[in-house]
């Protein structure tokens, strides 16, 4: 739980409670949650004032009669905390609440507050009554009682976080804050990691427990077809894939008796993956990706990147008790050292989101403003030190501009732009804007609801399309599922849904193992385009032309397209790809017909020229590459 919602749940406390209540209040949430300065140190100043004015003697307890606290009726705006969480058990709070005042440790730190047993157990009971017999609590409140009642509250002595080097500075301040101790401890890596003098070059060099790090999509779908090609068998994982197919096709290339002996996956498998790898391939060191700022950027992997990947080959665990890293293209075996070799930059500040009481303050001023609009007041309103920063609000503002004509408190609507979809799928961002018409309706949506929303059943994948579908499908139910947390009375079904969300990974892992089959058949039908641009996919086999498409990438943010030469017609790129693929063109014999056809470009421009005839000459242009 945050320093912020604890504050702000210590001020909510109902007013007239004298400081022992307060205390112990206090003191449970400090328990469960962890300590938090300012809000309990005014507790001992009243409990022990004639200590502090210079006797030795311990106050007389019995001076103080803390009030009794009003239970809270029927909220206007409903239960609000139910409709984020569940309603509360009540019988299981109790149950919580007397094994809480019964812990020896609890009964200690009230009495280092200044109360005693006298105290401490009237406060208690003023408390327990309090959340008993209110008919509705106040939200935060409510939210740290379902937390614990469903073991989702942090009670421990010690929290360890796991994270690399460039963390420790800021964590460390941050833990300073909250008044917390802490250690740091630094591990070594229990294998040796090596970085091979040359690079793999060709698929023909590919051994057993060799994985290719690819970072997209159509490269992963290429370099699967290729390895096909070879007589090959290959293990296929990537961030979208649900968890379940990405666990099988690692055990698929984990098992020693499987011949599946190679991995083509993106930097999803440094994630929660364990994996036996001898040798990590970077089929490429370029990357997309997305800055603070919300723009897309194309520029080689960081260090932490290329670290975290590169660490997956030669784990302790595995097999292979000695890890390889390399490069498929020579000119890149350089720069991979000069990445792996540069030191991490430390993180400086850590990223802020407005929380729902803090829009809500705002739409109090601002009554007719859209959420999407109270965002950008917010951001524009907001100061922060050094420590953090706002963080980008674009994907909370899409889904904020996606509902917004549709009627709902703003509580509500808060909680259905912090759902986290991917607003590059239109079918997951349609499903939040059903789900979302659904609820304003106030009909619950059930399983027989989403079975028919969904078109269950499903049958399998008939090619690449197909599977991406079904992965839609599945970031639904996720969707689903995380709303039914929140929204437990109008998501009832979750239950049934993880059931539907296993027997739809299952379809999806049967479609994962026959990859290959669905990459050829795309192909076939040209439903999949896994060369988009024939002078990037071909200066990957040609040497210097492939670092100087990459440098003309790296330098623009608007896409392959905009960064690429004029090529040959569409015709001719996928068929010198397919070509390349069968090995019947090789790298030397593909860079003697570029040669050719720039020179023929040339002699065709000339004549252009000298003609005079500038539409003809197009014509002419579009036309001469497929007589060559």
């Amino acid at each position: 739980m945050s320093f912020p919602r604890c504050a702000l749940l210590w001020a909510r406390l109902p007013a007239g409670r004298r400081a022992g209540h307060r205390a112990a209040v206090c003191s449970a949430l400090r328990a469960h949650i962890g300590p938090f300065p300012g809000a309990l140190g005014r507790v001992p100043a009243v409990a022990s004032s004639s200590s502090a004015s210079g006797g030795s003697k311990a106050p007389n307890t019995s001076l103080f009669v803390p009030l009794t606290v009003k239970p809270q009726g029927p909220s206007a705006d409903g239960d609000v905390g139910a409709e984020l969480t569940r309603p509360l058990d009540k019988n299981e709070v109790k149950k919580i609440l007397d094994k809480f005042y019964k812990r020896k440790e609890i009964q200690k730190l009230a009495a280092d507050y200044g109360l005693d047993a006298r105290l401490f157990h009237q406060a208690f009971i003023s408390f327990r009554n309090y959340i008993m017999q209110s008919h509705s609590l106040d939200v935060d409140i409510h939210i740290i009682l379902n937390d614990i009642c469903f073991t989702a509250g942090l009670c421990a002595e010690e929290v360890h976080l796991c994270g690399e080097s460039a963390a420790i500075d800021l964590v460390t301040e941050l833990m300073y804050t909250t008044g917390e101790e802490v250690e740091v401890r630094t591990y070594k890596r229990l294998t040796p990691i090596t970085v091979l003098d040359h690079a793999l070059e060709s698929l023909d060099n590919l051994r057993p427990g060799d994985c290719i790090v690819c970072f997209s999509k159509n490269d992963i779908y290429s370099v699967s077809r290729q390895i096909e090609i070879r007589g090959l068998e290959s293990a296929v994982i990537y961030g979208s894939l649900p968890p379940g197919t990405k666990l099988a096709q690692a055990k698929k290339f984990n098992d020693p008796d499987d011949p599946c002996k190679i991995l083509v996956a993106t930097d999803a498998i440094g994630m929660g993956l364990n994996l036996s790898i001898r040798r990590i391939i970077f089929y490429s060191l370029i990357k997309p990706s997305i800055n603070e700022k919300g723009e897309k950027e194309i520029e080689p992997i960081t260090t932490s990147q290329a670290l975290q990947i590169a660490g997956r080959a030669g784990r302790f665990s595995s097999k292979f008790k000695e890890g390889e890293v390399t490069t498929m293209n020579r000119e890149d075996l350089n720069l991979l050292r000069e990445i792996l070799n540069r030191p991490v930059d430390p993180i400086r500040a850590a990223g802020l989101h407005p929380t729902a009481e803090q829009i809500e303050m705002f739409a109090y001023h601002l009554p007719d403003t859209t959420l999407s609009n109270l965002i950008d007041i917010f951001v524009d309103f907001s100061q922060v030190d050094g420590q953090y920063f706002v963080c980008n609000m674009d994907d909370f503002k899409f889904s904020a501009e996606l509902i917004q004509h549709i009627p709902l408190s703003l509580r509500v609507r808060y909680v259905f732009c912090t759902a986290p979809i991917n607003k590059k799928q239109p079918f997951v961002c349609s499903s939040l804007l059903q789900f979302a018409r659904q609820f304003s309706r106030n009909e619950p949506l059930t399983f027989s609801w989403l079975r028919r929303y969904i078109k269950w059943p499903l049958l399998p994948p008939k090619n690449i399309k197909d599977l991406m579908d079904l992965e839609a499908v599945h970031d639904v139910l996720d969707l689903y599922l995380w709303l039914s947390y929140r929204f437990i009375d109008m998501f009832p079904d979750a239950s049934f849904v993880r059931d539907l969300q296993k027997e739809l990974d299952g379809i999806i892992q049967d479609g994962v193992h026959n990859i290959t089959k669905l990459i050829k058949i795309s192909e076939t039908h040209k439903l999949l385009n896994l060369e988009s641009l024939s002078t990037e996919s071909q200066s990957r086999l040609s040497g210097a032309l492939k670092s100087q498409a990459r440098r003309t990438r790296s330098t623009k943010t608007s896409g392959s397209k905009a960064a690429e030469p004029p090529g040959p017609h569409a015709g001719e790129k996928s068929l010198a790809s397919r070509l390349v693929q069968q090995g019947l063109l090789t790298a030397d014999m593909l860079k003697q017909l570029e040669k050719e056809w720039l020179t023929q470009r040339t002699e065709h421009g000339k004549e252009i020229t000298e003609s005079g005839t500038y539409s003809k000459g197009t014509r002419r242009k579009k036309k001469e590459p497929d007589s060559d």
